[in-house]
């Protein structure tokens, strides 16, 4: 039987323990969405939109491409918000360049024998 080793000075050795973390971001109050509206067990509900004077910087992010099985950044650096007929956001698209096209379609045509090489199950199970 093994006895596990102590300290020579006799005492056991403390365990450590890690600090607390602090929560350093402001609470924000509760606020109800409309007149009289409460979620689970009566709880007020909060507003989803923080205002923009936070104390926070608006960061936009940044939509890629999908070229030759990479994702570059496009050389605008533009997207748009693509919508649908009701007006819901559907998603976001980027705004590729010129330079952009002519990379997806040399990347397109160095692609092309090489799949149409392969046989048509192949390109099935590729897709599927």
């Amino acid at each position: 039987m093994a006895v596990p080793k102590q300290p020579s000075n006799g005492r056991t050795p403390a365990k450590r323990t890690p600090p607390a973390r602090r929560n350093t971001t402001p609470a924000k109050p509760a606020t109800a969405r409309s007149a009289g509206a409460a979620g689970p067990a009566g709880a007020p509900l909060e507003s989803t939109s923080a205002p923009a004077s936070a104390g926070r910087i608006d960061v936009r992010k940044t939509y890629k491409l999908y070229i030759g099985g990479q994702f570059p950044r496009s050389e605008s650096g533009r997207s748009y918000v693509v919508t649908t007929a009701s007006g819901t956001p559907l998603a976001n698209a980027v705004r590729a360049s010129r330079k952009d096209l002519r990379d997806a379609v040399r990347s397109a045509r160095g692609a092309f024998q090489p799949w149409a090489d392969r046989t048509a199950m192949n390109r099935g199970q590729i897709l599927y």
